[in-house]
């Protein structure tokens, strides 16, 4: 299928000026050549934003949002009734240059930016998912990301031997841990950071009981050292329903006889590390 030139541009919310921080909130997007104009906001999770600005107001948001794409579906209105039935591309290019100008508000856009597709509905998806549901940021990754943050800090420490990765394998499961410590060849210390801040309570539970069931059947073998910490990166104490899977998930892990501490908490890491 051919690809056609498109602009897209991202929808950031700003409501500190004075810190210049802002997050981005939706993606709008023109085709000339196909006569599309499509946006997507994100008007359904607002938490997002509120964990990000802490002391914001949560209608602050849903109200800006809100006006934002009441504008935005003026201009789809204008486009779709008006100048594509007319196929005028440079009209429908100057409407979109008037609706992404630089503006002093609480909602603005980045600057425009070009991309070739096939398909302009499902490069809005695509674009969105990226940029504001940072669907590039799985569970695995943001493991990595945590596993980078502990090791930087092993690697501060005054350790007799380092923490290195490991797999522990039985029968029934097979779990690689980023740091194990050996006394000969036997794992005597474990650290797992765990990422709990998935954005819907389901996926913190499903993901925490994929690592519970291999934890299980390596503990009911006695290959798991009774040193393991669960190193968490939890949701916002906010967010009630998220952080309340992730409690759960909390206990359970305590239940097991495992060690808690947030990722955030290098003191509680250190000491364990460094415990004899």
């Amino acid at each position: 299928m051919k690809r056609v030139a498109c602009r897209y541009a991202i929808v950031q919310f700003l409501p500190y000026a004075e810190t210049g921080e802002f997050a981005n909130a939706g993606v709008v997007l023109l085709c000339p050549e196909q006569g599309y104009f499509g946006y997507r906001l994100n008007t359904r999770h607002a938490q997002r934003i509120t964990a990000f600005f802490e002391r914001l107001d949560r209608s602050v948001y849903v109200r800006a949002l809100k006006f934002f794409e009441e504008e935005l579906a003026r201009v789809k209105a204008i486009l779709d009734n008006e100048i594509f039935p007319r196929a005028n591309a440079e009209a429908s290019r100057q409407l979109f240059t008037a609706l992404t100008h630089p503006r002093e508000a609480i909602v603005r856009f980045a600057p425009t930016r070009a991309i070739l597709t096939a398909d302009p509905a499902q490069e809005v998806d695509a674009l969105f998912g990226r940029y504001v549901e940072h669907d590039f940021a799985t569970p695995e990754h943001q493991e990595v990301v945590l596993e980078r943050r502990v090791n930087r800090l092993l690697r501060t420490l005054p350790l007799d031997r380092p923490f290195q990765a490991h797999t522990i394998v039985s029968d029934e499961a097979r779990a690689r841990f980023p740091f194990v410590l050996f006394d000969d060849n036997n794992p005597i210390k474990v650290i797992k950071p765990l990422f709990l801040a998935q954005d819907e309570p389901h996926k913190i539970v499903e993901h925490a009981d994929f690592w519970l069931s291999k934890i299980r059947r390596l503990q009911a073998r006695n290959l798991l050292p009774a040193a393991t910490l669960i190193s968490t990166e939890a949701p916002p104490e906010s967010d009630v329903k998220r952080f309340k899977a992730f409690a759960e998930i909390r206990s359970e892990l305590l239940r097991q006889e495992l060690e808690t501490a947030p990722t955030s908490d290098e003191n509680a890491i250190r000491r364990f590390a460094l415990a004899h």
